[in-house]
């Protein structure tokens, strides 16, 4: 699924597939979940409701694919010299009509490994999220919810000052 092959498929010779990153990605959207990682040597996985799944018939990725990934996402020489002198960079990406996307590579293990957050084109209403009505309407619910007990949210220090 995630490999694209090569060959011509009549020529009855067996190809070298290339990983296909945007195929991924349009995945990840379709599938309605947040995040992908690429790491090697494991399939392409997920993020979909909090939980990582690996795309179904995806096959598990070597340090070509992931370097390949970088390499089709990323042309900016200031970033690419980022990642070879820190083994670390942060950047985005764009499938026009698709989402763009957050993406972090950094070196693990001796390999690139990646995770691309999605940033939808369209923002999602609250039932489209699933979001009880009361936590939506309480921006100081929803606030104390994300927050530690150590860092109160904005709303409620703002109301012990007074």
């Amino acid at each position: 699924m995630s490999r694209v092959s090569l060959g011509a498929p009549e020529s009855g010779v067996d190809a070298p597939s290339v990983f296909d990153v945007d195929n991924v990605l349009c995945t990840l959207v379709t599938l309605g979940g947040s995040d992908l990682h690429l790491k090697v040597p494991l399939p392409p996985l997920t993020r979909i409701d909090g939980e990582l799944k690996p795309i179904a018939g995806a096959v598990p990725l070597t340090p070509e694919d992931t370097e390949l990934a970088v390499r089709t996402m990323l042309s900016d020489e200031v970033k690419l010299n980022e990642l070879a002198n820190e083994h670390e960079v942060d950047f985005s990406y764009a499938i026009q009509g698709v989402a763009r996307f957050r993406v972090n590579a950094f070196q693990q293990r001796g390999s690139l490994s990646l995770v691309c957050r999605a940033v939808p084109h369209e923002i999602r209403s609250v039932s489209d999220l699933l979001l009880r009505r009361s936590s939506a309407s309480s921006p100081t619910r929803s606030a104390e919810s994300s927050c530690s007990p150590a860092r109160p949210a904005r709303a409620s220090r703002r109301r012990s000052q007074r």
